[in-house]
């Protein structure tokens, strides 16, 4: 079991940097990298997902198999009158709360970034205590998931077209 925890602020520049401090954190308790993903919402709506990238080494920082996962938790519409095939009701389908799921879209704001991240190995106290030590202000947003949701997750993943892919890993 893992949960998926997003932390949600106005300013770009926050998420970035609470991005890389949950990686510090990682690196400070001794567990192998989850996935970290900076997804940002700019002022003409567009939504992107950001790989956190060490500057030095040029190597992502942490982020991968459930990046996208995460990335995609904000383009679902309203998971009250999900219908059909829609983003939404996969996700639901899969197994993601519908509270979380209708929190995580209203969390990004135009301008605002968030940042999201797979847990399995820190401690949330751990997570929530770095949280309160940076600036911004950032909201914490988080749901369990069972290991039927993941597979399911992972599956919903495997469906998106290679080319897509392919394009948000180029830009991101």
């Amino acid at each position: 079991m893992s949960d998926i925890v997003v932390l949600a602020y106005r300013k770009q520049e926050a998420a970035l940097a609470a991005g890389v401090a949950m990686a510090r954190l990682q690196a400070e308790a001794g567990v192998s990298l989850e996935d970290i993903v900076v997804v940002t919402r700019d002022e003409a709506d567009s939504v992107n997902v950001n790989h956190l990238i060490d500057r030095s080494s040029g190597r992502t920082l942490a982020g991968g198999e459930w990046g996208m996962v995460i990335g995609m938790l904000f383009l679902a519409n309203d998971a009250k009158h999900a219908k059909g095939g829609s983003l939404a009701a996969r996700f639901l389908e899969a197994g993601v709360e519908a509270k979380f799921l209708d929190e995580v879209t209203r969390s990004l704001e135009k301008g605002g970034a968030a940042v999201g991240l797979r847990r399995r190995f820190l401690d949330l106290a751990q997570i929530e205590a770095r949280l309160k030590s940076l600036p911004g202000n950032g909201k914490l947003i988080r749901t369990r998931l069972s290991p039927e949701t993941e597979e399911r997750l992972m599956d919903l993943q495997d469906q998106i077209p290679p080319e897509v892919l392919a394009h948000v890993q180029a830009d991101g």
